[in-house]
């Protein structure tokens, strides 16, 4: 993958977002005005939406090149030819939208795993919204409260069963019933005891929310790990006494190996990064819910999860880098063994 290739990859903007968040948690505390607790969640959620997007589409692009790289070979052995017919994509009968591959390959996976986690997150950054509006006590946001909490409850059961974690005992809900009323008072008293108490209704949805996001990154890591060992057997198969080969072609394979493993770290870094990005939500939701009211606000937990949001934009630049380099490697293996 070429650097100007990453850079498209680049969330537009997110950089001055990310700026101008730091700059919001900077030393402010000290301010006499009431901190905006409610618009630097959102700016937060807003980072971490566009980094994990522009993270999860390198691990999109990784899985493509290798499929098209071991569908090529297989066209040509007689054996293995079957694995071109699983290109076909099928259409979900009853569903225009849909589509189904059996088997499905890795990188059409990842690409709707990537889907499910961005509309997952366009919940949250909604749900963020929400709240910075609710605290400004809208007058336009009773009017459609219901409507828009009835949408974000359909489109989040709708991305967690693309993200595999459908098989929950209950739906996920970003507003509970319970909140649900208790903010139709709010709409009426405006009172910030009545939102303290409607969110702290809500802060157990929001810990449910944030399981099946982690629940997802681990199956998203095993998946990985289950396809990575398939592979690297394959490489090492061909590194034993017995497998023959010149050197140049043992180098090729070392090579081959080397970057599957700089690669698959990079990868299972930026799992775990989300991991904990997600793990970190129901702490700063508590840490909102605590300021409503008040004029001051601890900022530790909306720094870890603006850190780590962060942290996703090095990882991805950094597996970007490590297939780069694994490509160079290849060609100037290939280019020594033309040579001679």
């Amino acid at each position: 993958m070429t650097f100007s290739r990453l850079k498209s990859l680049r969330p537009t903007g997110s950089f001055l977002c990310m700026l101008l968040l730091a700059l919001t948690l900077g030393l402010s505390a000290c301010s006499s005005t009431h901190p905006d607790s409610f618009g630097e969640f959102s700016a937060s959620i807003h980072v971490l939406r566009q980094n994990a997007d522009a993270a999860l589409a390198v691990n999109d692009s990784l899985s493509r090149d290798r499929y098209i790289t071991n569908t090529v070979a297989a066209s040509f052995d007689t054996l293995s030819a079957d694995q071109v017919l699983e290109l076909q994509m099928l259409q979900v009968e009853g569903d225009p939208f849909a589509w189904e591959m059996d088997p499905t390959p890795l990188f059409m996976a990842a690409k709707r795993f990537r889907t499910g986690v961005y509309s997952l997150n366009t919940t949250l950054v909604a749900y963020a919204e929400l709240l910075a509006e609710l605290a400004g006590a809208a007058p336009a946001m009773q009017a459609r409260f219901d409507t828009l909490s009835t949408e974000l409850n359909a489109g989040l059961n709708s991305a967690a069963k693309t993200i595999g974690v459908a098989d929950l005992q209950q739906e996920l809900a970003i507003f509970s019933a319970a909140a649900r009323g208790v903010l139709n008072l709010y709409f009426e008293n405006k009172q910030q005891s009545t939102l303290r108490e409607a969110l702290t209704e809500n802060q157990e949805n929001i810990e449910q929310i944030a399981a099946a996001l982690q629940e997802a990154m681990r199956i998203n890591a095993l998946n990985l790990w289950q396809d990575y060992d398939e592979r690297s057997m394959e490489v090492i198969r061909q590194l034993t006494p017995d497998a023959g080969g010149d050197p140049e072609a043992r180098r090729w394979h070392v090579i081959t190996a080397v970057g599957m493993n700089e690669i698959l770290a990079t990868r299972l870094a930026i799992l775990e990064t989300l991991h904990h990005s997600y793990g970190t939500l129901p702490v700063v939701h508590t840490d909102l819910v605590a300021s409503v009211g008040k004029q001051e606000f601890s900022k530790a937990s909306l720094r870890e999860l603006y850190e780590t949001s962060r942290h996703l934009r090095d990882l991805y630049r950094e597996m970007a880098g490590n297939q780069e380099t694994l490509n160079a490697s290849r060609g100037a293996a290939a280019a020594g063994s033309t040579d001679e």
